[in-house]
């Protein structure tokens, strides 16, 4: 790389932003210097999206701006992204109230500048926030230094048996918590069996179910599956739990529910994380099942009177990596009768090998699947789980596992609940 350009990059950055190109201009004008780079947007939303993926030293914003103000803008700049902590210079052409004042200083702003805005004054200001801001940099190096230091020092065994004790102790919360998060009873619908199986890799994991009736007495079953395994995807399917709980409220199409919880994974996760998810709903009365997808394993559809194993394939993108024209996540309906079953996992069982280094596959489980006609559900997830371990000749999974099984059931009875 050309040093002048390194040397570039690695200069503090300014972000300047105004819906008027006459205003950009003169904020460039009064505060180009070759101690720092700035930057230009024409929107709150052009701001919000630079904000995510630069750090900047300073940000000056116009208050008043169609679509996002100058405050939304800060807010969204605080939730997410690189600059969530940096200083903000707010520009007004005219006086505001002091409740905004008050709430201008909520979201970050360290003062408030009348336009045009003093040529002088705003430079002297640039300077001393971008100096702090060196600062900042130089303090950061060095505790990392620090750190790096005395990691390298050989800790004595003691020391490193409370260190793991420390570290068992949290990561037992975080699974006690986890758990607390998943259903702790099953829904009790006449007429309908239920059954799940849920094994995390570690104390933690990846994995998250839900089953709950909605008020018009339709059952949702949703099952996600984020990548990796461990406490960064066990933080991730906790926030996946909460958007869900929230969004089911506002709208039972699966696909919608997933389209909203694409966008927000997109905002608040980083980059190499997403999910794969199985959203669906089963009315009673029509016995029509409406589900989506997203990237997940297709699951089935089990016909007890015609012994046939219908796979429930949709080819959809996974959540919280893309957006726009690749994310089109559409409802797709299936007929249930009397006897049939609905099963859904997650990618642990299929992906699960031997010692030659075969995988389990979905074809072996749909094999599995043909020969159980009419057992109870509960039976069937516990067969599916079982043989996937004998198949692997190993103890455990190779990674975090979920089975979900619905059963309609001949006649209305009490359901057989399996926890």
């Amino acid at each position: 790389m050309d040093k002048n350009m390194q040397s570039i990059r690695d200069l503090p950055k300014i972000l300047l932003t105004d819906d008027d190109s006459d205003n950009l201009i003169i904020l460039e004008k009064i505060l180009k210097d070759s101690k720092w780079v700035l930057f230009k947007a024409s929107s709150g939303k052009e701001a919000v999206v630079l904000a995510k993926f630069h750090e900047f030293a300073l940000i000056i914003l116009d208050v008043h701006m169609p679509d996002l103000d100058g405050f939304k803008t800060a807010e969204l700049i605080r939730h997410f992204g690189q600059s969530r902590y940096a200083p903000i210079i707010f520009l007004t052409a005219a006086a505001i109230r002091q409740e905004h004042v008050f709430h201008g200083y909520e979201v970050g702003a360290v003062d408030y500048l009348f336009k045009p805005p003093d040529s002088h004054i705003l430079k002297s200001k640039a300077n001393v926030f971008v100096d702090l801001f060196l600062q900042k940099q130089l303090i950061e190096e060095q505790r990392e230094e620090l750190e790096h230091a005395y990691s390298d020092l050989k800790c004595s065994k003691e020391e490193l048996g409370e260190l793991y004790r420390t570290l068992q102790d949290q990561l037992e919360q975080a699974r006690i918590i986890q758990r607390f998060l998943l259903p702790q009873t099953l829904p009790e619908v006449p007429g309908i069996e239920f059954a799940e199986k849920c094994i995390s890799m570690d104390q933690v994991g990846g994995d998250f179910y839900d089953y709950f009736q909605l008020d018009n007495g339709n059952i949702g079953i949703f099952i996600a599956d984020v990548t990796g395994h461990g406490a960064s995807a066990s933080l991730i399917s906790t926030m996946i739990s909460g958007l869900f709980k929230l969004l089911v409220k506002e709208t039972e199409s699966p696909a919608a529910v997933l389209e909203s919880l694409n966008t927000m994974l997109l905002e608040w996760t980083p980059d190499d994380k997403f999910a794969t998810a199985f959203y669906c709903v089963y009315n009673p009365d029509s016995q029509m099942l409406h589900y989506s997808a997203a990237g997940h394993p297709q699951g089935y559809i089990l016909k007890t009177q015609t012994h046939e194993v219908i796979p429930l394939k949709m080819m959809t993108p996974v959540l919280g990596l893309f957006s726009g024209e690749y994310t089109e996540y559409t409802d797709q309906t299936h007929s249930m009768e009397n006897g049939d079953c609905l099963l859904l996992y997650t990618d642990g069982i299929t992906e699960i090998s031997n010692a030659q280094d075969e995988l389990f596959g979905s074809k072996r489980l749909e094999k599995l699947l043909q020969k159980m006609d009419d057992i109870p559900i509960d039976q069937i997830v516990e067969k599916i789980y079982q043989s996937a371990l004998a198949f692997s000749g190993k103890r455990i999974f190779d990674d975090d596992i979920t089975l979900l099984g619905l059963k309609t059931l001949a006649s209305p009875q009490i359901m057989r609940r399996s926890v």
